[in-house]
């Protein structure tokens, strides 16, 4: 009958891992009927049911005695029948209790970052994540969700090997294909998002996202080309493109089965952007350093309206090194540096700017943009910190450092940014919008109700604050 029986679990397992999970389910429960104490038949049994969508199942089998399990791959199960049910709190429990008892079972341990995501702790999430990717190398659908992570938190880089990754075992992925063109774009690398989404029309020549992209990189350049039209005294906005597809649906992980590894808004959903870096500015008027920005600023406009940005860097080049004030120079070079996609070369001249006067806060400001781009979410979060301590009016590295707070879920920290922006810039509806959305998190309804009123007082037309009030009056969001 053992005899019997293993041959009855092998055949079960075989029908697993050839996605057969109704067939591997009445495989396993056979044996689990014959043998109730087979912990390898009970584990693949629930394993099927949620595949198969069927997590009640799972959690009136398990939940009753699972104080009592100490397999942490069963507890793994339970947790994401509870996660399937957008009971996350219970989830992250197991999930942690799990990969305690499983510590090198590299799927808990990510189920358990994608869980911590879902309810909000992004932080510790990506420390999960991690953590579980030396575990799993080979896990092509991890790669992906990872890429996803890695895109809401604006870490265009990361995102980019992460779905590579995920795409040399899955080339035919023509979705995952245009989203990697999205986040090369985002991470400055234009010509190979092109080159991406060339191959996506190769392939199938009526992709449409394919072509939507193509369009917006083609309106980019020729938004690039008329740059030399900017007035002076303008921001040289930050580069890493314009694509804005529509949000890609997040990809299933593996070990969640059809659960998505994640949700909420993608970065393509946010009203509001990182702000383009900021103009030049001196905060003491006296400093003989604010009339050498102001100088410089009015040469370099100069240089672009009748040249280009690579002849605008070549002229800050040769003033480097013989300038009174070489922070400004530097500080400049580095935001053209950026506009001309040369991240790492732009990264050198802030921080040489920094080096050069400790106390420049825009080098610092500029700084922690660019290393936010570049994915350093810590070092630029620090950074930017010690830009608006230099700098207590400085509102560009302010309404910086409360957006990245909020796209990472720190509401907490984003609300006073937010507020002392505000109170500077009392009619920026996109920031109040933003603002009510921190409170919303927050379940601070009536604070964010009144951010939307105010936005309705200032712009009585605007359909999107309309809709947000009537949600909040309803009681939904």
């Amino acid at each position: 009958m053992a005899e019997e029986m293993d041959v009855v679990l092998e055949r079960a397992q075989a029908a697993f891992d050839a996605r057969d999970y109704e067939q591997a389910g009445g495989l396993f429960k056979e044996v689990l009927d014959a043998t109730p104490g087979d912990s390898e038949a009970r584990l693949g049994y629930v394993r099927c049911l949620n595949e198969q969508g069927n997590g009640d199942a799972v959690k009136a089998l398990l939940e009753p005695t699972q104080d009592e399990i100490d397999d942490g791959r069963l507890l793994a199960e339970l947790a994401r029948a509870f996660y399937a049910d957008e009971r996350f709190e219970e989830s992250v429990a197991l999930f942690s209790t799990a990969s305690e008892k499983a510590p090198d079972d590299g799927h808990i341990r990510a189920n358990y970052g994608f869980a911590l995501w879902q309810k909000g702790e992004h932080t510790q999430a990506l420390d999960t994540l991690k953590e579980a990717l030396p575990l799993v190398q080979d896990d092509a659908l991890l790669s992906a969700n990872m890429g996803q992570i890695y895109l809401q938190l604006g870490m265009w880089n990361e995102a980019v090997s992460s779905i590579e990754r995920y795409l040399i075992d899955f080339p035919n992925d023509l979705r995952l294909r245009t989203v990697l063109a999205f986040a090369l774009d985002k991470a400055g690398w234009r010509e190979e998002a092109e080159t991406v989404l060339d191959e996506i029309l190769t392939i199938d020549p009526e992709h449409a996202e394919a072509k939507a992209q193509l369009a917006a990189l083609a309106e980019v350049e020729d938004a690039s080309d008329a740059l030399a039209a900017q007035p002076a005294g303008e921001a040289i906005p930050v580069v890493g493109g314009g694509i804005a597809p529509e949000a890609p649906s997040p990809i299933d992980s593996l070990d969640l089965g059809a659960i998505p590894a994640f949700g909420g808004a993608s970065p393509t959903e946010s009203a509001v952007g990182l702000p383009d870096f900021g103009a030049i500015r001196v905060v003491d008027d006296t400093d003989p350093a604010k009339q050498l920005a102001e100088e410089l600023l009015a040469k370099v406009t100069t240089i672009l309206d009748e040249e280009d940005v690579p002849a605008a860097i070549a002229y800050l080049e040769s003033e480097r090194a013989k300038a009174e004030h070489p922070a400004e120079v530097l500080n400049l070079l580095g935001k053209l540096l950026t506009e001309d996609d040369d991240y790492e070369g732009a990264l050198e001249a802030f921080r040489e700017a920094i080096e050069v006067d400790p106390f420049h806060a825009q080098a610092q400001s500029n700084l922690g943009v660019l290393l936010w781009q570049m994915g350093e979410f810590e070092e630029a979060t620090d950074t930017l910190r010690k830009a608006i301590e230099l700098d207590t009016e400085d509102m560009d590295g302010r309404i910086n450092l409360a957006l990245i707070c909020h796209q990472v879920g720190l509401y907490e920290d984003a609300v006073p940014l937010y507020t002392q922006y505000l109170d500077q810039f009392p009619e920026n509806t996109e920031i109040r919008m933003e603002l009510a959305t921190c409170f919303v998190e927050l379940e601070e309804m009536d604070a964010a109700i009144r951010e939307v009123d105010t936005v309705l007082l200032l712009e009585p037309d605007n359909e999107a604050a309309q809709k947000r009030m009537d949600e909040l009056s309803a009681g939904t969001t």
